[in-house]
């Protein structure tokens, strides 16, 4: 974290704010231009929060600088939020799909085009968005069965190892953070670590006809279909498995959700070309 001061200004709002800049981010930590985690302060010992309602999203501290730094039109990962949004509004009711309904923009991103300035030297345009973070989920931190778990390995069939084949569900996960699967809310516990390997394990080990006749007492069945066919749809190849989320809200049903899109529409992931349109 590094602490600096940042002053927003709109045509309808403006304040000051001490805050902590950090990057975030795994494979675009190497790009030129990077992604930032931004939370505000009232105070400049920064143990105050500072919070505010953007969009509606109701007030909060924490929010995340997008660089879309592979998508000079800034608009893939927000599109495809607001397609997601209206997935989860339009699938069959469920217990998750109510907890996701709770939600600011029912568990998927949201956020707006904004110019960033450091010490007056213009950074260029980025997007303000909500942070892969509980509130983005109304997810609290006291709650001991909230959780949700990141996929960190890409599906790259030509280098297959244990870890990449941890995130398909084909290893379970050792509760480790970052390694297969990353913690992007809640406490470890061996509980939930359990819990996620059930579900694992009836993925390895269920046939054909057990998976179809019990899979609804491990996952929120229409989470899991709605991400794969957004993800072909829209080739969202950075999302299989890499940067797949997985909820739970009561520690036994898990869930999928979208988060990082701004490599989708058959953008390459260093921005440098685009995919096949025929790829799978």
């Amino acid at each position: 974290n590094v602490n600096l001061t940042m002053d927003y200004i709109s045509n309808t709002t403006k304040f000051s704010s001490f805050i902590k800049l950090k990057c975030q981010g795994t494979s675009s930590m190497s790009y030129a231009k990077k992604n930032f985690t931004v939370s505000m302060y009232s105070d400049e010992a920064r143990e105050t929060k500072l919070k505010k309602d953007f969009k509606g999203w109701g007030a909060q501290s924490k929010f995340c600088l997008k660089a879309n730094y592979v998508d000079t039109t800034h608009t893939r990962n927000l599109s495809g939020a607001r397609i997601a949004y209206d997935m989860v509004a339009s699938r069959p009711d469920s217990e998750f799909k109510q907890q996701l309904l709770q939600c600011p923009r029912n568990g998927a991103v949201d956020g707006f085009p904004i110019k960033l300035y450091f010490n007056g030297e213009f950074y260029g345009i980025y997007t303000w968005n909500i942070p892969k973070d509980g509130w983005m989920f109304n997810m609290d931190k006291g709650n001991v069965n909230h959780m949700v778990l990141c996929a960190e390995k890409n599906n790259d069939s030509t280098n297959i190892s244990d870890d990449i084949l941890r995130c398909e569900f084909r290893k379970e996960w050792d509760g480790t953070d970052g390694n297969s699967w990353s913690i992007e809310f809640g406490t470890y516990s061996d509980t939930l670590k359990n819990s996620f390997n059930r579900c694992v394990n009836f993925v390895m080990t269920a046939t054909d006809e057990q998976f179809k006749t019990n899979i609804g007492q491990y996952f929120d069945l229409y989470s899991l279909l709605d991400y794969y066919c957004f993800s072909y749809l829209v080739a969202h190849i950075d999302g299989l498995a890499k940067n797949m989320l997985m909820a739970t809200y009561d520690g036994v049903i898990w869930g999928a959700c979208l988060y990082d899109m701004d490599s989708i529409y058959g953008a390459d992931w260093q921005g440098t070309q685009f995919k096949a349109t025929n790829i799978q």
